[in-house]
C-alpha cells in the first residue's frame, strides 16, 4: 500500500482561529432566533431552510467503509461514489496485476467493503528453467498450491513463508519415480521431491530416524528408479515390576547333625521396579537392557539354623569268624550273607543260580541267598577246588589271595 488511507474526516478545532469563527456564528444564530423583528426571523428562517436541506444531501453523499488490503482492515469516511475514486481519494495507486473486489467501477454505499489483494512477482525456478509470474497469494504455500505443485517440492524455505511484495524466488524440485520398502509397509512405487534419500523421505513426512538403517545410505543422491531399503530402529522404554528373593541368614546350630537344616523364620520377598530400553527393528524386539531400578519393598530375610556337629566315623566291619570266606564275603557284598539283589547273583559269595545247582547248592536251598552261611562255604569250597581263587577275581585279588 502506497499511503495510509484516512479513518475518519477531518474535524474543526474549537480553539483554531476557524473554530473561533464557527462559534461566533452561532453566537449570531442565537441572536437572531431571540429577535423580535418578524422580517428578520423569516429572512433568517429561510436562509436556514436551505443551509439545513444542503447539509442533508451533505450528509446522504457521506460513506463509511472498510479497505481490506491483504486481509488487513482499514476504516475509510469518503464522499466517493465509486471504488477506483475512493481509492485515488485515499492515496492508494491500483497496481496492474491487483485484484479488487468489488471491481474499481462499482459503487459505492456506506458499510460496503472493498478487499484488495496485492500482486507479488514470483520467479519459480526448476530444472526445467525460469518462470516469471504474478500471484496475489500471500504465502509460498499458497502459490504452490495455486499452481498445483505439492508443497513436499519446495526446495529451501518454508510453505508458509510470506511472499514480499517486492519479488521472490522460489526453488522447487523435479519428482523421480523410486521403489521404496518402508519398515513393514508393503513394496510400493512412489514420486519422490529430493536430491538424496534422506531429503526424499523429509520430504514425504516420513523423516529417517537417527539410528534407522537403510540402503543406500541416507546422503546417496536419487536416481530415477533406483530401489530403497529402510529398517526402521526404535528405542522404547518398559517398565516392569520385579520380585527380590530374600536373603537368607544362616545360625550355627551344633547340635544338629552337618548337612541338616531348620528353618527359623521364613522369608519375604520384596518388590522393584526395573526401566528396560527395548531396542526393536520394524516393531519386532531384538535387544532389551535395564537402565535403572528402583527397590519399592525390601524383602524379608530366611533365617535358617544349620547343622554343624560331625556324624561319628562308622566303625569298620569285622569278618564273622575270622576266616577267608568272611572276608571275601565283606568284599564280595558287604558282609551279607543272605544279600539278593536281583542282578543274577546272590548269597555273600555271589553265585550264579547255575554255579550253585551244579556244585550242589540244590541239597540246601533253590539258590545261595536262602542258604546258611556254613551251607554257601561248603559249596564254595567245591567252586575253589574246581576253579580256584580266579572264581572270585577282584576280591581275591585285593585280598593278596592270588
Amino acid at each position: 500500500m502506497t499511503s495510509p488511507l484516512p479513518a475518519e474526516p477531518t474535524r474543526i478545532n474549537p480553539d483554531a482561529p476557524e473554530g473561533r469563527k464557527k462559534h461566533r456564528g452561532n453566537r449570531h444564530f442565537h441572536r437572531l432566533r431571540n429577535s423580535n423583528s418578524k422580517f428578520l426571523r423569516v429572512s433568517v428562517a429561510a436562509i436556514l431552510a436551505t443551509v439545513t436541506i444542503g447539509g442533508v444531501s451533505a450528509l446522504e453523499l457521506r460513506k463509511d467503509v472498510t479497505v481490506s488490503i491483504d486481509g488487513e482492515d482499514v476504516e475509510l469516511t469518503t464522499f466517493k461514489s465509486d471504488v477506483r475514486s475512493a481509492l485515488d481519494e485515499a492515496g492508494y495507486k491500483v497496481g496492474e496485476n491487483d485484484v479488487i473486489t468489488p471491481g474499481l467501477d462499482a459503487s459505492l454505499a456506506s458499510g460496503d467493503t472493498v478487499s484488495v489483494d496485492r500482486s507479488r512477482p514470483v520467479s519459480l525456478v526448476a530444472e526445467s528453467g525460469v518462470i516469471d509470474a504474478q500471484t496475489t497469494a500471500k504465502t509460498v504455500g499458497e502459490f504452490l498450491s495455486e499452481n498445483g505443485i505439492d508443497p513436499s517440492a519446495l526446495r529451501g524455505g518454508n510453505a508458509d513463508d510470506e511472499l514480499p511484495l517486492d519479488g521472490s524466488r522460489i526453488e522447487v524440485a523435479v519428482p523421480r519415480v523410486v521403489t521404496i520398502a518402508d519398515g513393514n509397509d508393503e513394496l510400493h512405487r512412489e514420486y519422490v521431491f529430493g536430491n538424496t534419500v534422506r531429503e526424499a523421505f523429509e520430504r514425504s513426512g516420513t523423516p529417517l530416524g537417527q539410528d534407522d538403517i537403510v540402503l543406500p545410505a541416507a546422503d546417496a543422491p536419487i536416481l530415477p528408479g533406483m530401489f530403497i531399503r529402510v529398517l526402521r530402529v526404535t528405542h522404547e522404554e518398559e517398565k516392569n515390576l520385579a520380585p527380590i528373593d530374600p536373603p537368607r541368614e544362616e545360625i550355627d546350630a551344633p547340635e544338629l547333625d552337618e548337612g541338616t537344616e531348620e528353618v527359623v523364620t521364613p522369608g519375604t520377598p520384596g518388590e522393584r521396579e526395573e526401566i528396560w530400553t527395548v531396542t526393536k527393528v520394524n516393531g519386532n524386539e531384538t535387544e532389551r537392557h535395564m537402565t535403572s531400578e528402583n527397590t519399592i519393598t525390601e524383602p524379608v530375610a530366611t533365617t535358617v539354623r544349620v547343622g554343624s556337629k560331625k556324624a561319628a566315623p562308622a566303625a569298620p566291619a569285622v569278618a564273622a569268624g575270622g576266616t577267608v570266606w568272611d572276608e571275601l564275603v565283606q568284599c564280595e557284598a558287604t558282609g551279607n550273607w543272605n544279600i539278593n539283589t536281583g542282578n543274577g547273583f546272590s548269597g555273600g559269595l555271589q553265585f550264579t543260580p547255575s554255579t550253585w545247582q551244579a556244585y550242589g547248592g540244590g541239597q540246601y536251598a533253590p539258590e545261595a541267598w536262602q542258604a546258611t552261611r556254613e551251607q554257601q562255604i561248603a559249596v564254595a569250597e567245591k567252586v575253589q577246588a574246581a576253579q580256584g581263587w580266579g572264581a572270585w577275581p577282584a576280591c581275591t585279588a585285593k585280598m593278596g589271595l592270588r
